[in-house]
């Protein structure tokens, strides 16, 4: 079957365009067809500066061979945080402490530092915060990969001594409960990374914001399976927008809130009047 001409707003799409649509296509048709810019909610800038964290440490690590101490991370999340809160606009907060979450940021910290930043060896120094482009399913595509970390897979290794554990694509992410690896093996954003990058071992360093701030990791092998349903999204999605197809997304919807939307002001389903 002949594919239709995709007609894309911009020259690639992303993943988290792609996810944007898939969350609410009107959404999209704000920011990626009107061009209205997304608000600044706390939640997003809190992520944000906790990755300036990952990659400075990430980086150090490619370069010379070990992490920065744990004194040194505190100081450049507290850096970090410091000029993050004054970005946050007055009704960007939605009743999120900067104290709270600033003590929140040094314990993910020192966990992640103890725990996990030791088993995590960055493949090369272009291998950190990089960029991937391609067609998937003839769609232009462009995304930035956290990081591409050397594979531990110790038990296949003894089994030969000749083994090379394959790499792995290493995103972190600030979340409000655990990620499973059902999810994983189904996340459109790593499904993406996947192809473009042709690596399918992929893994989410989790930091989940509880009472107990935890840090967990989860990995999986995308099967070709997997990565054919990601495909397919991906083309879906590009036809639906060349269309011109944006309908509101569900009203009870977790998306179609003022601290989740970026352009709840501009929609008519949210705060528009």
């Amino acid at each position: 079957m002949r594919r239709k001409k995709l007609s894309l707003p911009k020259p690639h799409l992303s993943p988290s365009a792609v996810t944007r649509y898939l969350l609410c296509p009107y959404s999209y048709y704000l920011q990626d067809v009107c061009g209205h810019r997304s608000t600044t909610s706390v939640f997003a800038i809190e992520g944000k500066k906790l990755h300036e964290v990952w990659e400075a440490n990430n980086r150090h690590k490619a370069s010379k061979g070990e992490d920065k101490n744990e004194d040194e991370l505190v100081e450049t999340w507290r850096d970090s945080w410091s000029d993050g809160k004054k970005e946050v606009p007055p009704d960007g907060w939605h009743d999120q402490n900067a104290d709270v979450i600033d003590a929140r940021g040094v314990t993910f910290i020192k966990k992640y530092r103890k725990n996990k930043a030791p088993a995590i060896i960055p493949v090369s120094t272009e291998h950190v915060e990089y960029q991937v482009t391609g067609r998937i399913s003839g769609v232009p595509m462009l995304g930035y990969i956290d990081l591409r970390r050397k594979g531990t897979d110790t038990k296949v290794s003894r089994r030969s001594r000749d083994h090379k554990p394959p790499d792995v694509i290493l995103d972190y992410k600030t979340v409000k409960s655990k990620k499973n690896e059902a999810h994983l093996e189904k996340d459109i954003q790593m499904g993406v990374y996947a192809l473009l990058d042709g690596t399918p071992h992929v893994s989410h360093m989790q930091f989940v914001k509880n009472k107990d701030p935890k840090v967990e990791s989860i990995q999986a092998a995308r099967t070709p399976r997997s990565l054919e349903n990601t495909a397919r999204v991906v083309r879906g999605v590009a036809e639906a927008i060349s269309a011109g197809v944006f309908p509101f997304c569900l009203p009870d919807s977790w998306k179609c809130q003022s601290k989740y939307c970026g352009v709840w002001q501009h929609c008519p389903q949210g705060g528009k009047r």
